[in-house]
């Protein structure tokens, strides 16, 4: 064989190399992406429902809206939320009997989704009565 020869098949062997080790690298950062990419959306819905549900409480819009029997405050902020974000909140009382259900119109959460509870109490002249909100959150 003669050293022409040796060449050509030193050189299409270190293509092939190459071309493997591309390919493998890709598959690798493509596996590596999707994962973090899940875990930090799932993680997002998480904060946002927490947050929803946190500022809904601390600022007396579920006392508020409980206390009248009404959803339009909570619709009016569930429909403010981003366009890529659809929520709904549940609230129930303490024997676990829903009272209150608020969506954002156009929205509805059926997979892929973050669930958020939070507690509140309603007090009354002569009573305390204790709620739970559930946030359910996801993306369109």
């Amino acid at each position: 064989m003669s050293g022409l020869n040796k060449g050509i098949i030193l050189t299409l062997d270190a293509i092939l190399a190459i071309v493997v080790i591309t390919l493998l690298f890709l598959y690798i950062f493509s596996t590596l992406y999707q994962i973090n990419y899940s875990t930090t959306r799932d993680l997002q819905l998480t904060k946002i429902g927490q947050d929803m549900l946190t500022s809904l409480e601390k600022n007396g819009t579920l006392q508020f809206e409980v206390a009248n029997n009404r959803t339009l405050e909570l619709r009016r902020i569930l429909d403010s939320l981003p366009a890529n974000i659809c929520s709904a909140i549940e609230i129930y009382n303490s024997q676990s009997q829903i009272t209150l259900i608020a969506e954002k119109a156009g929205c509805n959460c059926t997979t892929d989704y973050s669930i958020t509870i939070r507690s509140f109490i309603l007090a009354g002249s002569e009573t305390v009565d204790e709620y739970f909100a559930m946030g359910k959150v996801c993306y369109r």
